[in-house]
């Protein structure tokens, strides 16, 4: 399956594919569908937000510590291929990468406990051709996390850029956008003491705090896969229950009993995945 640089540069469009997804029952993915979209009107509330805010490590320890965190729920175990968050550039920001962390915490938060992470990884900053009000150009920083499967669950998402910071030269960054909106079952949140390695040395600090705003949110997306591809039912088992799911899909032709992929439900299909739910995940 192509990656998202693949995709990008044979001209797939990432963001219809988001739009396909929150509002029709299928969708094409491109690497994965996305099983969590932080903005309840998406895309019209990016251009709107007049909230871009610094969620920014610098290249030197004494430069900043900034990270934006928030809620994301997963049905199934899922194996994630992309996080998205969405952003403006305030003056011209030197970007050498990105950093996310997927930490545990109660439903209300704070985050907690880390239970994965990459720092200063390679992020895909994209003009989606959307411009905000206030800030211009809205931009999709993307990453790929490599061999990251979650049970399924409830999670806390931090991220931010990686950059080189001059603040004696004015303060370029590529803020993190927020919206107005009340999604998961925890609002946004900051913190200034996040350090590259995911150690938590400073408290976590609700968004509200800042901009007294109790219903917002992080602007970002989660895109994945089913962990256990056989597994249909996202109960963690590989039994009877999903040959017969699948044989409901199969009878009513629905796209995702196409098991081989060639655009056709037939007995082809079924047979792929007996072979595939004998040889189990």
């Amino acid at each position: 399956m192509n990656s998202y640089f693949d995709c990008w540069r044979e001209g797939i469009m990432r963001w219809n594919h988001l739009i396909l997804a929150v509002g029709c029952t299928a969708s094409v993915a491109l690497g994965g569908d996305v099983v969590w979209l932080n903005v309840s009107g998406f895309p019209g509330d990016l251009m709107t937000t007049g909230d871009g805010w610094s969620a920014i490590r610098g290249e030197t320890p004494d430069q900043s510590y900034r990270v934006a965190a928030d809620d994301f729920s997963l049905e199934t175990a899922t194996q994630i291929t992309a996080i998205t968050f969405y952003g403006v550039e305030v003056g011209e920001p030197n970007i050498l990468g990105g950093d996310w962390y997927i930490f545990t915490g109660p439903d209300a938060g704070p985050p907690d406990t880390l239970v994965a992470s990459g720092a200063g990884v390679p992020m895909a900053h994209v003009d989606t051709g959307w411009v905000n009000s206030s800030f211009g150009t809205v931009w999709a920083n993307v990453m790929e996390p490599e061999d990251l499967t979650l049970p399924a669950g409830h999670y806390f998402l931090a991220f931010r850029t990686f950059q080189t910071v001059d603040f004696n030269g004015g303060k370029n960054n590529n803020a993190a956008l927020t919206t107005r909106t009340a999604l998961g079952t925890s609002r946004a949140w900051w913190n200034f003491d996040l350090l590259g390695d995911g150690t938590v040395t400073g408290p976590w600090v609700e968004m509200e705090q800042f901009n007294l705003v109790r219903d917002q949110e992080w602007s970002f997306a989660i895109e994945g896969v089913p962990a256990c591809r056989v597994d249909l039912n996202g109960d963690g088992l590989v039994d009877t229950r999903d040959v017969l799911q699948f044989l409901n899909a199969w009878t009513m032709q629905e796209q995702g009993a196409d098991w081989n992929g060639d655009g056709v439900v037939d007995t082809r299909d079924f047979l792929a995945f007996l072979n595939d739910w004998v040889t189990g995940c």
